[in-house]
């Protein structure tokens, strides 16, 4: 159940990079999609390699293999039209953080990979918000064209908070539930 949660939501914040990379790839300049290329494939590499880590313990090279391939996915969904350069960077990046998630999943318990992975999860969908704070080319409107701007980053804060809290909890439910039937199930064994 975790790792479903993880990944569904990473694969969002895939998504939502490559639209807004699409949408402003005018507006950023070659060093500015490097940078939030190589940030958030970094980010995303490292929250699914901790996840499959921590899923697959005792399976490094496994859990190593899915974990750069999706971190390498993520990294280059997300800098799919900012050019050849920035998605050589999301690429490597991605397949970086993912083997170093891994690791670190490998040796982490669980309790302490849940509260990395939320850490990461948020970083990761926080890093998104550098699609609208670095465009460097000039447009005819100023980069904060109203105080409406300010509301984005505190409403994707509080997506955030939500979807990890949220997330979090169901996971440690259906895991608390699962556990419930198997009991129920052992016990009605026995008993017949």
């Amino acid at each position: 159940m975790f790792l479903p949660f993880i990944l569904i939501s990473l694969c969002a914040a895939a998504i939502a990079a490559a639209f807004l990379s699409g949408k402003l790839k005018t507006r950023l300049g070659h060093s500015e999609g490097m940078a939030i290329s190589m940030l958030f494939g970094m980010l995303a590499g490292l929250a699914a390699g901790t996840a499959f880590g921590t899923v697959l313990q005792g399976d490094l090279y496994s859990a190593t293999l899915y974990a750069a391939l999706f971190g390498a996915s993520a990294g280059m969904a997300g800098a799919f039209s900012l050019g050849k350069a920035a998605l050589i960077e999301g690429f490597g990046a991605g397949l970086m953080g993912g083997m170093m998630g891994a690791m670190a999943g490998e040796m982490l318990t669980s309790s302490q990979s849940e509260k990395l992975v939320n850490l990461l999860l948020g970083l990761t969908f926080s890093s998104l918000l550098l699609f609208g704070v670095l465009p460097s080319k000039k447009e005819t409107e100023p980069p904060l064209p109203s105080k409406r701007w300010l509301l984005k980053p505190l409403a994707v804060f509080l997506l955030i908070t939500g979807l990890l809290v949220g997330g979090s909890h169901w996971f440690k439910y259906s895991e608390g539930k699962v556990k419930e039937d198997y009991q129920m199930e052992k016990q009605n064994e026995h008993g017949h």
